[in-house]
């Protein structure tokens, strides 16, 4: 297992609430959120550790009247092709885990099915 790390969201991100903690796995997903301001590392999880993910000065200021930078594509954020939309559940999980999306469980704490995790990736993705 890679390295781990709890962050915070402290920017809107699709099915995550602000401020709700979480640990991740520290992918180039997590990193770029990270960078962009979205998640706040709270504990990178090694003692004696520094947080080794680089911060924007500005995360815990009010917004700037400035328009954001454009986004990057979703092929950027994204790279790998999800899969055929008939695969099976495990495959879209799976592929999910590898894009650094959490996938929210149900009230019996279960994921859902596969065409809930096509449309969530629908959702992360704008469709795409």
């Amino acid at each position: 297992m890679g390295n781990r790390v709890t962050v915070r969201v402290v920017d809107s991100v699709v099915g995550l609430t602000r401020g709700s903690e979480m640990t991740v796995e520290v992918t180039d997903v997590v990193r770029r959120r990270v960078a962009k301001g979205i998640y706040k590392v709270v504990d990178d999880h090694r003692a004696g550790a520094h947080v080794h993910v680089a911060m924007p000065a500005d995360v815990d200021e009010p917004p700037s009247d400035e328009p954001p930078p454009p986004p990057a594509s979703v092929q950027e954020l994204y790279p790998d092709e999800p899969p055929a939309g008939n695969a099976s559940k495990d495959e879209w999980l799976s592929f999910l885990a590898r894009q650094g999306i959490d996938v929210p469980l149900d009230e019996e704490g279960e994921t859902p099915g596969r065409d809930g995790l096509k449309m969530l990736w629908q959702q992360v993705t704008g469709g795409s």
